[in-house]
C-alpha cells in the first residue's frame, strides 16, 4: 500500500524532471525518479497524455493538460514528515508546470498560482464556470482556494456605459438533415461534451421566454433536458466567454420555395467570446471542442469563422448591432457551402462524395473535418468547388438578393 499523489502539468516533461532532480530524486533507468528517506520512499513518474486519459473534472477545470506525475509514497504509514515531504514536491510541480495537484488519500487538491495566472483576458473571469454538472460539489472552488458555494448567481449587471460594448463573435454552426437532440439520450450526451469541453456553454438558466426563468444548479439536467424536449424554442443563457446556445427547434423540413424543392435544416448555433483565440491554451483547445461536436451532432456542413460587432446585454443575452457582421448561413434554407474563409469546417453525406478532392481533411468516421491545430482570428483558406458552393449575392442600389441556388443541391428532387 502506498499514499498516492498526482499532478497534472501544462508544460514539457523536462521542466518536471529539472524540479525532481533539484528536490534530490534520482532518475532510473526505468525511467522512474525515486528519494529515500528513512524507512520511506517517493517514486515518481512522469507521463504523457491525451484528452480522454485525463478525467472530466479535471480536464474541465484546467485546459492544456499535456503530462501526469504520479507519486508513490511507501509504505502508506510512512511518517507524517514523508507525507508533508510527498505535499511539497506535489506543490512546486504544479507551480512549476501551470498545473493542479491532488493527494488522493487526503481527497485534497489545489490549482498552482501560475495556473491561474496564465488564464489570460476574459477567460479568467470564467474560471470558476468550467465545472461538468457530474463533477462532486465544490472540487474547483477547493482548487481555488475557495470555500465550496452554492449555487451559482446570475452575473453582476456591467457598469453604466459598458453594456454594449461591440466584441467580435467566435461563431459556430452545424447543419443537418436530421437531428440527434431530439431524444434524452442524445440531448444528455450533448451536455456531457460541453461539460468535458466547454462548459461555460452549459445552460446557466433556461426557459420558454426570456429571461429564462430556470436556473440549472437549482433545477439540474435532467429538467433542463425535459424542459428543451417539450419545447424546442427554450431560451438558454451560457456563461461567459460562452455568450450563445442555440439548440435545434424544428425537425429538417423540405419545402417547396421559388419553384424548387429546398431544404430548412436543423441548426445548432454556438457562441464564443473571440477574445479566447488570443489565450495560447484555448486557441489549441477550441479546435478540439469543434471535432469532439461534429462527430456527435454529424452535420452534412458546420464550421467556425469570427464575426465582429456583436453585444451583450444585461444579464447575458446576445444582441446583434447594426454593424455586426452576418453569418454567410443566415436565413432559413440551405443554399450551399459558404466561400468565405472560416477558420474550420466539417462535412459529411451526402457532400463528402461531392467534393471531389479533400487531401490534408482530417476523417473520422462518415465526416471530414477541416481545421488548423490553433485557431486565430485569420481564417483557413480553402477552394470550395463551384458546383456546391453558395451563389454570390447579387447587390443593387435598391436591394440585396441571396442570388439563388448552387448548381449541385443534393437535397430533394430539384424542381417542385
Amino acid at each position: 500500500m502506498s499514499h498516492d499523489l498526482i499532478v497534472w502539468t501544462r508544460v514539457d516533461a523536462a521542466v518536471a524532471a529539472s524540479v525532481l532532480a533539484d528536490a534530490g530524486f534520482v532518475a532510473g533507468s526505468d525511467g522512474v525518479w525515486t528519494l529515500a528517506g528513512k524507512a520511506w520512499l517517493i517514486a515518481a513518474h512522469i507521463d504523457p497524455v491525451e484528452d480522454e486519459d485525463i478525467p472530466d473534472d479535471i480536464f474541465a477545470a484546467l485546459r492544456g493538460i499535456t503530462h501526469k506525475i504520479a507519486l508513490s509514497l511507501q509504505p502508506i504509514h510512512a511518517p507524517a514528515a514523508a507525507k508533508t515531504r510527498a505535499r511539497q514536491i506535489a506543490r512546486t510541480l504544479a507551480e512549476a508546470g501551470q498545473g493542479l495537484w491532488q493527494d488522493l488519500q487526503a481527497d485534497q487538491q489545489g490549482i498552482a498560482a501560475s495556473a491561474r495566472q496564465g488564464t489570460p483576458g476574459r477567460a479568467a473571469a470564467s474560471i470558476t464556470a468550467r465545472v461538468p454538472p457530474q463533477v462532486k460539489p465544490g472540487l474547483l472552488a477547493r482548487l481555488l482556494g475557495r470555500k465550496p458555494a452554492g449555487p451559482a448567481a446570475d452575473p453582476a449587471p456591467p457598469a453604466a456605459g459598458q453594456e454594449k460594448q461591440p466584441l467580435t463573435l467566435l461563431h459556430m454552426v452545424w447543419c443537418m438533415d436530421h437531428s440527434t437532440l431530439m431524444t434524452v439520450e442524445g440531448v444528455s450526451a450533448f451536455l456531457d461534451i460541453l461539460a468535458r469541453y466547454l462548459p461555460e456553454a452549459i445552460p446557466r438558466r433556461y426557459g420558454p421566454h426570456e429571461p429564462p426563468a430556470f436556473k440549472y444548479a437549482e433545477r439540474g439536467r435532467d429538467h433542463f433536458i425535459a424542459t428543451y424536449l417539450a419545447d424546442p424554442g427554450t431560451v438558454v443563457y451560457p456563461s461567459r466567454p460562452a455568450l450563445s446556445l442555440d439548440l435545434p427547434r424544428c425537425a429538417a423540413d423540405l419545402r417547396s420555395v421559388a419553384g424548387r424543392r429546398a431544404l430548412s435544416p436543423c441548426t445548432v448555433l454556438f457562441g464564443l467570446d473571440a477574445a479566447l483565440l488570443d489565450d495560447p491554451v484555448m486557441s489549441v483547445h477550441l479546435p478540439k471542442a469543434f471535432a469532439a461536436l461534429s462527430l456527435h451532432l454529424r452535420p452534412f456542413y458546420g464550421e467556425a469563422r469570427c464575426l465582429k460587432g456583436y453585444e451583450v446585454g444585461r444579464g447575458g443575452p446576445l444582441w446583434i448591432s447594426r454593424q455586426a457582421q452576418s453569418s454567410p448561413l443566415k436565413g432559413p434554407w440551405w443554399r450551399g457551402i459558404p466561400k468565405a474563409p472560416a477558420l474550420a469546417r466539417v462535412i459529411g453525406p451526402p457532400y463528402l462524395s461531392l467534393w471531389p478532392d479533400l487531401a490534408g481533411w482530417d476523417h473520422q468516421g462518415n465526416l471530414a473535418i477541416h481545421s488548423p491545430a490553433r485557431w486565430t482570428e485569420r481564417p483557413s483558406p480553402l477552394t470550395i468547388p463551384n458546383d456546391i458552393a453558395q451563389p454570390d449575392p447579387v447587390i443593387t442600389d435598391q436591394f440585396e438578393s441571396d442570388g439563388g441556388w448552387p448548381a449541385v443541391y443534393p437535397f430533394g428532387t430539384g424542381s417542385a
